[in-house]
């Protein structure tokens, strides 16, 4: 990141996982929300890739190095129903919990080893309103590091998503 630009995602990406190779590997399973197996497959660099709910784009839901474990972000669609949550930003925010508990679940991981987290909201005046509902998912008040912008838009019309990093 020269002369004051920034890397892209994936350069950076790239950069942060490259500088955690030296970490002990770790094969697990995962699971997809309806409690099937999930695609898990890991490269002859050591990184894990791992599919659970069908992701929005061509990304994977996370991604596992070592003993962190980078989850994408996660937006507020219910995937019983594969409908967005539409009864406010509590309602929302709580969706997102529960999809990024199901990604952690069913990789050995859970709130309490989320080192960070990002937040993107599409109006920040939600911000106290998802600030209840989030840190209500975080036991004994253990909070990660976290940021939280507003943004313009989100995928499928979200007004909320989040991405977590962990770490075991």
């Amino acid at each position: 990141m020269s002369g004051g630009r920034h890397a892209t995602d994936s350069a950076l990406s790239t950069a942060l996982l490259a500088d955690y190779r030296w970490l002990p590997e770790r094969t697990e399973s995962a699971l997809d929300c309806s409690g099937r197996s999930g695609e898990s497959s890991r490269g002859d660099d050591g990184i894990e890739t791992i599919n659970l709910a069908k992701p929005l784009g061509p990304y994977s839901t996370a991604k596992r190095v070592g003993g962190f474990l980078f989850v994408s972000g996660q937006v507020g669609i219910d995937p019983t129903s594969d409908q967005l949550a539409s009864r406010g930003i509590e309602a929302e925010t709580k969706q997102v919990m529960e999809n990024l508990r199901q990604v952690l679940e069913s990789t050995k991981y859970s709130f309490s080893d989320v080192i960070n987290a990002t937040v993107y909201l599409k109006d920040m005046n939600d911000y106290p309103a998802m600030n209840a509902v989030y840190g209500s998912y975080f036991p004994g008040g253990k909070y990660p590091s976290r940021v939280a912008v507003e943004v313009s838009d989100l995928p499928a019309s979200a007004r909320i998503e989040i991405s977590v990093v962990t770490y075991k």
